[in-house]
Order: structure tokens, then C-alpha cells, then sequence
């Protein structure tokens, strides 16, 4: 679905991604995580097509998006972790106005719908029907998120790069966001004769990564730490840091009797955090 090979940017002196590479399928949640300035926000406007990068390439669906002016911009759903919503527009119209963009056949060629259908589609899809009529500004912090994702759903994505989709919410709208995320790939496709889109979803919050996550990627300094399931996370990590029977670290010189964790269950806060100690 979507594969970045050799991706490198660099920002005058620093060296923001070297060499990230990794691939995801239709279907599949993929979290990424790592400390601030880590390269994550870097990565994800890489992906979503906003930023080139120095070398390297994105493909989705076997075409380079960086060479796909009219596939990239539609066929790849960008969830920033701003609000990208008219306030004083009501939602139907704000899906209007995104949804829009395919009224060009050249820009339209991988929809299967026609606007009107997508917009009443997406708003049944993202529970949005009872707040169809209201203003953007009149919705509650949970709405506006889920409003925020149903306008890059609004153009029949296949993949959807999500910059921190529960920011600011409090626990039970994070839960239900967090949900209602699952769902779109896992339990009622937005466009079922497409199949389920994939999904790049980053997150500071703790847990967030386990609950929704079929696989994570840890960043480190621009380079990718880890690329694997969740449940081998753990085994990773502790061999990578703890020499058995010295309970030291080969790295930054961590030792296991400073580090107040269950090595054998670690948590991604748990990780990023010795990762911050290693460096």
C-alpha cells in the first residue's frame, strides 16, 4: 500500500531522518512514536506528500507520490493535529468544500462515488449525521476531531496519515476516538469496494499505541530503533539494552537497577523514555 525507502531530510545542521524505511498494508494500523525531535512530524508530512524529502522515495500503491501530482493529494487522507475546518461553515458543508477537489476527472480517477454520495457516505460512516447542520465552531472538542478525520475521509482514501488524532481530548472522548479509528479499518470500511484503508497514526498519549496498533515503529534520532509487533516490543528492547547477567546497558550506560521497569512487559512510554536515557 504505502512504501518509503531510504527516506533522508536534513534541516541545515541537523539530520532530522536518515535511511527510514519501512512498508504497510491495506488494512493495517501502524503506529509511530519517539521522542520530540525524533523525526516524527517530518516523517508524516513526508508520507502525506506536504514535504519532499532529500533522497529516498514514497510509493502508494506502486507509484512514486512525489511524481503522481493528481493520485497524491486524494488517494492519501492527511488527519493533521490542528483543526482543518471552517468554524463558521456547517459540516456538511466543510465535507462539500473537501470533497470538492474531485470535481476534476484528471484529479477524480481513483474515486468510485460522486461528491454528494461521498459526503452523506462519510457523515454515516464518521456518526456525523445529527451534527450535519451545525457549525464547525458549535461542535465539542470530540466532534471537531471526528469532523477533522471525516474530511480526509471525504475523498475515498485508501490511506490515512493521522498526526495526533486525540490531542486535547479528555479520557472517555480519547477512548471513543481511539474506537471509533479501529472501526474505520478494522469493522466498516468507509468504501468497501476499495477495501479498508490503511492507517499511519502517531500519539503522546500513553497507551494510545497498544490499544490500536497492529504494529509501532520507534523512532530514534531520524532512524528507525524498531519495526515489528507490538508483542515483541519487550524482547527487543531487552536485548538491545540489558547484557544478560550484567545488568548493564550497551548503550549510554543504563543500568537495570536505576530503571524502575518490568523488562519483560515494557510499555512504549517505558521504551521512549530509555531511549531518552541512552542517548
Amino acid at each position: 500500500m504505502i512504501k518509503a525507502c531510504n527516506i533522508s531530510k536534513r534541516f541545515g545542521g541537523v539530520q532530522a531522518l536518515a535511511g527510514v524505511g519501512f512498508a504497510i498494508d491495506m488494512g493495517e494500523i501502524l503506529g509511530i512514536a519517539g521522542l520530540n525531535g525524533a523525526g516524527k512530524s517530518t516523517l508524516l508530512s513526508i508520507l502525506s506528500g506536504i514535504m519532499k524529502p532529500d533522497s529516498g522515495t514514497v510509493e502508494h500503491l506502486g507509484v512514486d507520490i512525489f511524481k503522481a501530482r493528481y493520485v497524491k493529494p486524494l488517494s492519501i487522507g492527511y488527519v493533521p493535529q490542528e483543526i482543518a475546518l471552517f468554524d463558521n461553515l456547517s459540516v456538511t458543508d466543510n465535507l462539500r468544500f473537501w470533497a470538492s477537489a474531485g470535481k476534476s476527472p484528471r484529479r477524480a480517477r481513483h474515486l468510485v462515488s460522486s461528491p454528494g454520495d461521498r459526503v452523506q457516505a462519510t457523515l454515516e460512516a464518521c456518526s456525523l449525521t445529527g451534527h450535519r447542520r451545525k457549525k464547525v465552531s458549535e461542535l465539542s472538542g470530540g466532534m471537531k476531531r471526528r469532523a477533522n478525520i471525516a474530511a480526509a475521509l471525504v475523498m475515498e482514501p485508501d490511506a490515512l496519515i493521522m498526526d495526533e488524532p486525540t490531542a486535547g481530548l479528555d479520557a472517555k472522548n480519547r477512548k471513543d476516538m481511539l474506537h471509533f479509528i479501529q472501526g474505520l479499518v478494522k469493522q466498516v470500511p468507509p468504501v468497501p469496494q476499495k477495501g479498508p484503508p490503511c492507517v499511519v497514526f502517531t500519539s503522546h498519549q500513553a497507551g494510545e499505541l497498544e490499544s490500536i496498533c497492529d504494529r509501532v515503529i520507534l523512532l530514534d534520532k531520524g532512524t528507525v530503533a524498531f519495526d515489528g509487533l507490538l508483542s515483541q516490543v519487550s524482547l527487543f528492547f531487552k536485548t538491545r539494552f540489558m547484557e544478560l547477567g550484567t545488568g548493564c546497558s550497551p548503550l549510554g550506560g543504563v543500568a537495570n537497577n536505576n530503571m524502575p521497569f518490568d523488562f519483560e512487559n515494557l510499555a512504549i512510554d517505558d521504551i521512549l523514555y530509555i531511549l531518552g536515557s541512552a542517548n
